[in-house]
């Protein structure tokens, strides 16, 4: 639909276009709306201009607040909670997407705690239990890690990234996600006893300080020789002991998700 710049005054609210009118005058007569609106259509179509380009600019910005009005709040809303229950429950890439929900506290609903057998409990953001609401979490499904030893309960999500040149990806690790590291080929490293591994990372900044990054090896389907790291800049360093395969991995261990920025993981026989 083409609109004249005149014809947008039809959509202006009445508050608005007295506002408009009066802006800057001394003497505020009595005129009828109806009748100020007809002298601004004048106004916007004068030659003048500067005076003109002015005008333009405030209809542009009429539009804007239109387009704004005219959103579907309630689906802009779902959008936003949809990403947080993601963050909140996965281990996720940083991208463009959610770079700014990066090193801020989520507005989350709802929190889950879980207890050793598996059993969660669902509170509300005022801590109160939300009733009918008991699930046993099966195992996130995986090829590498069969059960974390460094604390016993049962992780949220576990996630695999390859390791290129390298270096760490840049990701969000959401409290008690597992976040597992493997070779360029997507297994474990084949080490043997006497090789040193020592990874190195830095965190984007949190409002919550001293957020807890578990860091620990997997050998054999287990979680071993966990580290608990609250620094924003940590390292992590291994002497392997005996002959096997072995990947490395990050555990979220705050109440929000820790954002990895970067990283390497260095192997030396």
């Amino acid at each position: 639909m083409n609109l004249k710049i005149s014809e947008i005054m039809d959509f202006l609210p009445e508050d608005h276009a007295l506002a408009m009118y009066y802006e800057g005058r001394k003497n505020k007569v009595d005129i009828d709306t109806d009748e100020i609106i007809n002298r601004l259509r004048i106004k916007i179509q004068q030659p003048c201009r500067i005076y003109r380009l002015q005008w333009k600019q405030a209809a542009c910005i009429l539009i804007a607040i239109l387009a704004l009005v005219s959103l579907n709040i309630p689906a802009v809303r779902a959008a936003v909670m949809d990403i947080v229950d993601k963050l909140s429950s996965t281990v996720t890439m940083i991208t463009d997407e959610v770079m700014d929900y990066v090193g801020k506290q989520l507005e989350m609903q709802t929190y889950t705690i879980k207890s050793p057998d598996g059993t969660e409990h669902t509170y509300n953001k005022n801590g109160e239990v939300i009733p009918n609401i008991e699930i046993i979490r099966q195992f996130p499904e995986n090829e590498i890690i069969k059960e974390s030893g460094y604390r016993g309960d049962i992780p949220i999500d576990i996630s695999m990234f390859k390791i290129t040149d390298s270096k760490l990806p840049q990701i969000m690790i959401p409290n008690n996600a597992i976040a597992v590291f493997t070779d360029e080929r997507g297994v474990g490293w084949d080490l043997r006893a006497g090789d040193t591994v020592t990874i190195s990372f830095e965190k984007y900044p949190h409002e919550i300080k001293n957020q807890t990054l578990i860091v620990g090896y997997i050998v054999d389907g287990t979680v071993y020789g966990v580290e608990m790291i609250k620094d924003i800049k940590g390292e992590y360093a291994l002497k392997i002991k005996s002959n096997g395969t072995y990947n490395f991995c990050f555990i979220g261990g705050s109440s929000d998700p820790i954002a990895i920025k970067s990283g390497t993981i260095e192997i030396k026989s």
